[in-house]
């Protein structure tokens, strides 16, 4: 069994001012399986499409089944 950690805060712009955010804390939502993409339907990029921890890849069936689309991977620790 997987133990989830969210580690995740995101910001949003919301209004003229670069000043004017607020932040998302994932840590306040509960989990959820469906969001959840089986590793093995994954297929990663060359090493030059690294970004840090983010990889390129095609997803298959992420969608709909026999659809495979681009997708970012954030790879954790």
């Amino acid at each position: 069994q997987f133990r989830y950690e969210s580690q995740l805060q995101m910001v949003q712009v919301t209004g003229s001012s670069d000043n004017e955010y607020f932040y998302v804390d994932f840590r306040e939502y509960e989990y959820d399986l469906k969001w959840e993409f089986p590793r093995e339907n994954l297929e990663f990029g060359k090493n030059g499409m690294c970004f840090g921890k983010v990889m390129n890849a095609t997803a298959y069936g992420i969608s709909k089944t026999g659809v495979s689309i681009q997708v970012a991977v954030k790879m954790l620790k």
